[in-house]
Order: C-alpha cells, then sequence, then structure tokens
C-alpha cells in the first residue's frame, strides 16, 4: 500500500498532462515514470511551468512504488467543466487522482474551476456527474482516490458516491461541503474511508463542514501554505500531525455554520 507521501507525489504529477506523443500509449504502457521524463526533458510551453516545476517531478523517477504504475485512463475537460483525473494500475490498489484547481492565464483556458469553488457550496459542482461517471468505472476490487485542493474535494466526493465498497480515499488540504450537501448514509462513509491531510495554517482545507477525518500537518512557513510543499511528512512518508492553527479553526467553524441555500444530494444525482 502506497504511503501518504506516495500519493502526494502522484498529487504533483498530475497537475500536468501527458505529452501529445505519450497520448497514444495511455491505457497499454505508458507509466508514471515515463510521463515525467517526458515532461521534465520537453516541458509544457506555457506560463505556469517552471524549471522547479520540472525538478519536483524528478522524484517520481526514482519513487518504485510510482514510477512503474501504468496510466490506465485519463479524462481532460480542460475545455468545459474543468474536470481532470487520472488512473493508475499495476500496484496493490487501483489509484484515481482528481487534479486540483487551474488557473488562466497559464496552461488553462478559463478560471471554471474557481468559479465553481465559489458555486458548488449552493450548488451541485459541475463536476460531480464526472466524478460519479470515473470513479464506478471501478467497481469492485482494492481502490484509492486522491486528490489535492479541488481534486481532494472531488475525490471525497467521489467516495460518497462509489459502488465500490471497499474504496477509500487519502485526500490533500481538501475544502468540505455545506453542511446539508451530503446525507447521513454519505457522511458516514467519508468518516469511515477517507482522510484528508491539511498543512496546519491552510485555509482552504479550513473550509466549510467536514465530516471526513482530518489530520493537521507540520509543514514549512516559507512556501504557500496551500501547496503540497508546505506538507511535512516523517521517514515512513506519514504525514508529521499538528494542531490547526488559530485563523483557519476560526474560518472553519465559521463556514461550517453559514446558512448556505442547500440541496439534497439524492436528488441530484445523475440519470
Amino acid at each position: 500500500m502506497m504511503t501518504p507521501r506516495d500519493l502526494a507525489l502522484i498529487n504533483r504529477l498530475i497537475y500536468y498532462d501527458p505529452p501529445d506523443n505519450t497520448l497514444k500509449r495511455i491505457g497499454c504502457c505508458l507509466s508514471a515514470g515515463m510521463m515525467a521524463e517526458e515532461i521534465i526533458a520537453h516541458p509544457p510551453q506555457c506560463a505556469d511551468f517552471t524549471r522547479d516545476d520540472a525538478d519536483s517531478l524528478k522524484p517520481v523517477l526514482s519513487n518504485c512504488a510510482i514510477r512503474d504504475l501504468i496510466i490506465a485512463g485519463y479524462i481532460n475537460h480542460n475545455d468545459s467543466n474543468g474536470f481532470v483525473a487520472f488512473a493508475f494500475e499495476g500496484g496493490d490498489e487501483t489509484v484515481l487522482a482528481f487534479r486540483g484547481s487551474e488557473s488562466a492565464p497559464g496552461c488553462v483556458v478559463s478560471n471554471v474551476d474557481w468559479v465553481d469553488n465559489i458555486l458548488s457550496p449552493f450548488n451541485r459542482s459541475i463536476q460531480y456527474r464526472d466524478v460519479e461517471r470515473f470513479i464506478n468505472n471501478y467497481k469492485v476490487g482494492p481502490l484509492v482516490t486522491t486528490g489535492h485542493s479541488k481534486g481532494g474535494h472531488n475525490a471525497l466526493y467521489s467516495i460518497a458516491v462509489a459502488e465500490n465498497e471497499s474504496a477509500r480515499c487519502v485526500a490533500f488540504d481538501a475544502q468540505g461541503f455545506s453542511s446539508g450537501q451530503l446525507d447521513s448514509r454519505q457522511k458516514r462513509r467519508l468518516k469511515h474511508r477517507c482522510v484528508n491531510y491539511v498543512y496546519r495554517r491552510d485555509v482552504v482545507g479550513a473550509l466549510l463542514c467536514h465530516p471526513e477525518k482530518r489530520v493537521f500537518v507540520k509543514g514549512s512557513k516559507l512556501v504557500d501554505p496551500h501547496s503540497l510543499d508546505a506538507l511535512a511528512f516523517d521517514v515512513n512518508g506519514d504525514p508529521i500531525a499538528a494542531k490547526q492553527a488559530v485563523i483557519p479553526h476560526l474560518i472553519g467553524l465559521g463556514t461550517c455554520a453559514l446558512p448556505l441555500p442547500l440541496f439534497d444530494t439524492r436528488q441530484a444525482q445523475p440519470e
């Protein structure tokens, strides 16, 4: 079973698209290591990608738990609702990884992710239908979903609607749900099958209500508090627990208590 640090590294990788020359190999012979090598050798020609980004992918090449995983599935709807997800196979568990929010101008053409982040507590996320379809391609077998930020939120939601009873979730800095967004059965699923690792100073992971288990994590003050780089891991690859900072704690209490116009997900499932 992969460690949280391994899954965090996968989440770093999936913020990038597979290069065009690798797309035909998805589903048969494109590994995570091959994708990382191609991105490092031929960096994306967009404003969001820097040399530091390329260097951050090098650990994929030396991580034996990740580099040989086959990319079995890839969906990119950045030209519409912003949903992006990968499926990795070849380890003890299939890994479904959901990409976090992207911003324009840069490697995407719109800020649809951020608009959806703001509106989804008041209504269903426009990505939920894709989340449900994606996870329910894997109805049986060991399965872990993961994601960072919005991707972590989608990974949590995937467990609420999964037909696979063995599926679990490991999220990072994921925002929560408005108080009535999940029914009682879905909340129990998240409570028992999901963990959300949140940097102790991060605000996004404090937002709204959290039926899942949250573990607040030590980290660095020198980087963006919402970055995966902020999280500190021990020698075994587990996040180092800490107490949540005061300001994110207060923000969490306030946003969970907001009287938002809510909906019942049981009435909003796709046909």
